[in-house]
């Protein structure tokens, strides 16, 4: 009787908390309590042999990117400084590996282009860098034992260590190759280019002659050798004749007032090892041509979906333009008189904003381009909403919640969890109803409107409307008294004086005899406490007195594993015997006072 008026309390105090938590379980572990746990050793090496292998490959943008995550990572205040000295060790080879490739790119650019002296400074820059990188990979190497505290394996992480020696060795020897290059073709003979222009001022659409001459540094002219010459955006391709003079005529079809002419020598074929590459000074040249008057306006800059604008252009006569803006696009030509107006209807399903209309000159030839733009607000009118809802809503009866809009619209309801109706209209009427079976106090009800006119704005509102559930608060009343009346009874009974019973009771220690289980309580006290201590000192964590058996174990993840899976038998057995069935409770703590005394032995050789 004793049980079934405990289960009847269990179960009561289970429903008033569902009840007076409206039925949302409660959180059963603090988040203040919990402790950094280290990533899984094969997860933290495998983050670092990713930025390591793209160090091989000498992708070193993307490695420096992924060792970013890395040292985004959280990491506990006691082992930052073994993190951030193995990251930034990393990443200062790393970068000196990125800068070794980018002056070794810029080397042999200049290589290519007969600029030995260049070539020189930047593989001079690239030799540094390299130098410095083993530097800071040899450091990295004595370091790199301390990655074990982050729970890193440390013979793995030396072999991946080994794409770095891959990509410093790959680096330096083509820096040596370079170098051994660059020392074959150090005597090259030095060039010099000149030009000259016949005019350096020309209408848009004139012709430039540019003439020039190609000598060695002692004078004698290079024949046959091909020159670049540059007009601009134009590039032509000249050969110089036996004095070294080359010349082209080029017609000038660029709208900028100034464009540059030069030309350069490029050593090709035998002649790479034997010249110097060179350019000539810049000459200028101003280009004249028209840019036309433009006057822009809009008959209104704060426009509703679907209004009209008229937008008036005042240019050249005869000109042609170019309207370009997400309100329209359009290409036209003005008449005689230079004036023209363009009428466009504002698209309805535009966002609000400010939108920018430009207007463009087509050029045509003497006449040079010219643009302006003007901007045009869009903007929405606001919804008048009025939301009629019942302050209380009764449990299987329901109630009726009116929408007035001042405009047709289309109109969603929904009642949180359980329905949502639709209609259309300025003035509608929805009848909304809670189950018997819902057991909150607050209901949400939620109205949004969309207007079928694009000139309005849409709209939303959201109410909490109170609830009554007339059996659900019997049912908890009925409930409490059976709560009550059950254990009343089982005390009555308890009290009640009993007669001499038909049958003499089996004697303790008979088979089939009920027994309570004789717990050694004061043993197994001694033997939690000093198994908090060893833990706390080997391990730097102590069974608390908020923790759980399975808290506890999980904030033993830096114990041997075999230690942790002993230690997990005992504190889950011991469990079981606390909350079990009592008639199996003394074979059990039997039990978990072995095993415990075995961890504790463990402990004791690892501490000594």
């Amino acid at each position: 009787m004793a049980r079934i008026a405990l289960l009847a309390i269990t179960i009561a105090m289970l429903v008033l908390a569902s009840v007076a938590l409206q039925l949302q379980p409660p959180r059963h572990v603090d988040p203040a309590q919990l402790q950094w746990r280290p990533p899984a050793s094969l997860d933290a090496l495998n983050l670092y042999t990713s930025v390591l292998r793209l160090t091989s490959e000498l992708d070193l943008e993307k490695a420096l990117g992924n060792l970013s995550l890395i040292k985004e990572a959280s990491i506990p205040e006691n082992l930052r400084f073994v993190a951030s000295r193995v990251n930034s060790l990393l990443e200062a080879t790393i970068k000196s590996l990125n800068e070794t490739k980018t002056s070794l790119d810029m080397a042999w650019g200049y290589f290519n282009k007969s600029s030995f002296k260049e070539s020189w400074d930047w593989l001079g820059r690239a030799d540094r860098s390299i130098r410095e990188a083993r530097i800071s990979y040899l450091a990295l190497k004595d370091a790199v034992g301390q990655v074990a505290d982050l729970g890193i394996p440390v013979d793995r992480f030396l072999r991946e260590l080994g794409n770095i020696e891959d990509a410093i060795v790959k680096l330096e020897e083509e820096v040596k190759a370079l170098s051994s290059v660059l020392e074959k073709v150090d005597q090259v003979v030095e060039t010099r280019v000149t030009v000259w222009v016949n005019t350096t001022k020309v209408n848009f659409g004139g012709w430039v002659e540019v003439r020039g001459r190609l000598l060695d540094v002692t004078g004698a002219p290079l024949e046959g050798r091909v020159v670049l010459v540059h007009v601009g955006s134009r590039v032509y391709k000249v050969v110089a004749d036996g004095e070294g003079f080359f010349n082209v005529t080029s017609r000038v079809l660029e709208y900028r007032r100034y464009i540059d002419v030069y030309a350069e020598f490029t050593p090709a074929g035998d002649d790479r090892f034997r010249y110097a590459y060179s350019r000539s000074d810049t000459v200028t040249v101003e280009v004249f041509y028209i840019t036309p008057r433009l006057e822009v306006t809009l008959s209104k800059h704060e426009v509703l979906p679907l209004d009209n604008v008229t937008l008036t252009v005042n240019t050249e006569p005869m000109a042609c333009l170019r309207v370009e803006s997400l309100l329209v696009n359009k290409t036209l030509c003005v008449g005689p008189e230079g004036v023209s107006n363009l009428d466009f209807t504002v698209n309805p399903e535009l966002p609000e904003g400010v939108y920018d209309v430009r207007v463009s000159v087509i050029p045509q030839g003497l006449v040079g381009p010219a643009s302006k733009s003007v901007q045009l607000r869009v903007y929405r009118l606001n919804l008048t909403l009025d939301v009629g809802a019942p302050e209380l809503l009764i449990a299987g009866v329901g109630g009726e919640v009116i929408v007035d809009v001042n405009v047709d619209s289309k109109v969603r309801l929904c009642v949180e969890g359980l329905t949502c109706l639709e209609g259309r209209g300025s003035s509608l009427n929805f009848r909304v109803g809670v189950p018997l079976t819902y057991t909150r106090d607050i209901i949400k009800v939620s109205v949004v409107v969309e207007p079928l006119d694009p000139r309005f704005m849409s709209s939303s509102v959201a109410l909490d409307v109170k609830v009554y559930n007339p059996l659900a608060v019997v049912t908890l009343i009925a409930l409490v008294i059976v709560a009550i009346t059950i254990p009343s009874i089982a005390v009555l009974r308890m009290l009640k004086p009993r007669g001499y019973p038909r049958e003499a009771p089996l004697p303790e220690g008979v088979l089939g005899a009920p027994r309570r289980a004789e717990v050694p309580r004061g043993e197994l006290q001694l033997l939690l406490e000093e198994l908090s201590q060893l833990t706390g000192r080997l391990y730097g964590v102590s069974l608390r007195a908020s923790d759980t058996f399975r808290e506890y174990l999980s904030r033993l993840s830096m114990a041997p594993r075999g230690l942790v899976e002993v230690l997990r038998e005992a504190l889950m057995l011991l469990e079981r015997a606390l909350y079990g069935r009592p008639e199996g409770a003394r074979a059990l703590l039997g039990r978990v006072v072995t095993l415990l005394r075995r961890v504790i032995e463990m402990l004791r050789g690892a501490l000594s």
